[in-house]
């Protein structure tokens, strides 16, 4: 896998497949989202952002709902597109709501129960 630009969507990074397809692997989290994890009790790993990203996908960028596939596990989240574009969009929105308290409380609130676990 090649690395992009290391700080590109921090605190997540941007890595290309030997299959010739793109990942967006999360490898920390924002002072926000540890507190609204620790808040609401949540596990904060991998799950908890597959139902976040889900959310902002769904809410933010319908069109890429059937572009990307996940892969998490444990502490690990993993979004997946076979195009450079839609993973820069995913990754984007993860980045923003990193950056974002309003909007990460929002994804928080908002997201699927039972895909925050």
């Amino acid at each position: 896998m090649d690395n992009f630009a290391k700080d590109e969507f921090d605190p997540a990074v941007l890595l290309q497949q030997k299959s010739g397809g793109y990942e967006l692997m999360l490898i920390g989290m924002s002072e926000a989202g540890y507190a609204i994890v620790d808040e609401r009790g949540l596990q904060g790993g991998g799950y908890t952002w597959e139902g976040l990203c889900r959310y902002l996908v769904r809410s933010r960028a319908p069109e890429l709902v059937s572009e990307i596939t996940y892969d998490c596990e444990g502490d690990t989240f993993i979004a997946q597109a076979q195009s450079l574009e839609v993973i820069r969009k995913v990754g984007a929105l993860v980045q923003q709501a990193m950056n974002d308290p309003v909007l990460i409380r929002e994804a928080f609130d908002k997201a699927e129960p039972d895909e925050l676990e």
